[in-house]
């Protein structure tokens, strides 16, 4: 009997090794009117107010799209209206997303948070808006 049970684990283990953990696309996790998605390349942030703080210099280390630091390249924060507007940019939102070549702030943003982009080595391009 432990044979066949040695066997039938043995069976499984590969499977358990290769298995890709799922990870969401999308969230409202990343402020209190903050929500976020990823398409391709491309992570859109979309709505108003204080974004969350993230970053090793946190308590909260691991934002929502960490996962996918090695395939985003563009980096984009919308505004929900043109009278709801994002104030600010979290601490540490996008650090050590290695891939990120560009990212877009709308009007409006008051603060950008420490560390923001820390460790962005392949950064080209951020597009800061007037004022």
């Amino acid at each position: 009997m432990k044979k066949m049970v040695l066997i039938f684990c043995s069976m499984l283990l590969p499977c358990y090794c290769f298995a890709q953990e799922e990870h969401p696309l999308s969230g409202n996790d990343c402020g209190d009117h903050c929500s976020w998605k990823i398409e391709g390349e491309v992570l859109t942030l979309t709505g108003y107010g204080e974004m969350k703080n993230y970053g090793h210099h946190t308590s909260d280390w691991t934002m929502p799209w960490f996962w996918a630091r090695g395939q985003i390249t563009k980096i984009v924060i919308e505004n929900e209206s043109d009278t709801d507007k994002f104030t600010s940019v979290g601490t540490g939102a996008f650090e050590v997303m290695r891939s990120v070549k560009e990212i877009v702030l709308p009007d409006g943003i008051e603060n950008i948070g420490e560390f923001m982009c820390y460790s962005c080595q392949s950064l080209e391009k951020i597009n800061l808006p007037d004022g």
